[in-house]
């Protein structure tokens, strides 16, 4: 089975993000999992909803798209990595910064 997650700042609950400080455009894991695919780097350009990452929860795959077009920035997880649920992923900047 596989869910596929378009995430920005607006779609986390206000309690998950208390506490803790992510960028502007910061894409936040949809849950707790385990990074199995990380499919593109730094610096990459990307269209609105292009599958960034897939991440593994509960037997199923969760597909992590960016949620606006831009420039992948702070690719944050890697292919192998336990994330944590509200967990800053990437970011998708306007301009590349590379």
């Amino acid at each position: 089975m596989r869910a596929e997650h378009l995430l920005d700042d607006s779609s986390q609950p206000s309690q998950a993000s208390e506490g803790r400080s992510h960028p502007k455009g910061s894409v936040l894991a949809p849950m707790a999992g385990l990074v199995v695919k990380v499919l593109l780097k730094d610096g990459v350009h990307v269209e609105n909803g292009q599958p960034v990452m897939v991440i593994e929860a509960m037997k199923m795959e969760h597909v992590v798209k960016a949620p606006r077009a831009g420039y992948i920035e702070g690719l944050k997880a890697t292919a192998g990595q336990q994330v944590f649920d509200s967990s800053a992923l990437f970011t998708v900047k306007d301009k590349s910064t590379s």
